[in-house]
């Protein structure tokens, strides 16, 4: 037998292995095959010498079960199940998006008229020191009272401004990370991701 047609035959038997653990296994034995060429074996006593393929992968696949790595079988039951229950289930986990995108709205919603407020605070000083020059003339007194109401609001505002950008940062950071986590779950298959 050549070397390639028992690597291939290997890989067949190894087909339950993660794919990772299946190509790690596959490297190993096709450089013991190098090395034993390379002691001045021919290809057919290199294979020859080795275990047969049967006991190989045998032996791996039992390793692999007690570790619990190898990959779940479905059942034709279980598939059949899937694919009748689509109907009803399908229609559950896009009532959970939903509501889950909802929820991440109202979040944000509830986060944006923070911010608003606190814009809305800071402007007030502004508006205070203007309500001044308007009054400073006719109502001194009212015009000095709209100026404190305006700068007590406005280092209101400055001082709520350090945790809602804390707040904003977190919850970007966070959403960042759960879309980088969905997207690896999602589209990057288990044992391939390095």
């Amino acid at each position: 037998m050549r070397a390639e047609q028992f690597l291939k035959q290997l890989s067949k038997a190894l087909a339950d292995l993660p794919p990772l653990e299946r190509a790690r296994t596959l490297q190993y034995y096709r450089e013991a095959l190098a090395d034993r060429m390379e002691d001045g074996c021919t290809e057919e006593e290199a294979v020859a010498g080795m275990e047969p393929v049967e006991t190989i992968a045998h032996d791996l696949l039992q390793d692999a079960a007690a570790r619990g790595a190898l990959k779940p079988r479905r059942s034709g039951v279980v598939v059949a199940l899937l694919v009748l229950g689509s109907p009803l289930w399908l229609v559950f986990a896009a009532a959970a998006v939903v509501v889950i995108v909802a929820m991440y709205a109202v979040v944000w919603a509830v986060i944006a008229a923070l911010a608003a407020a606190v814009v809305a605070l800071v402007l007030s000083a502004a508006v205070g020191v203007a309500a001044l020059v308007a009054n400073v003339s006719a109502f001194p007194l009212t015009g000095l009272f709209l100026l404190g109401c305006g700068l007590t609001c406005g280092g209101v505002g400055v001082l709520l401004a350090v945790p809602v950008w804390a707040l904003i940062r977190s919850l970007a950071r966070g959403t960042a990370a759960a879309a980088r986590k969905l997207w690896h779950r999602v589209m990057v298959r288990k044992g391939e991701a390095l």
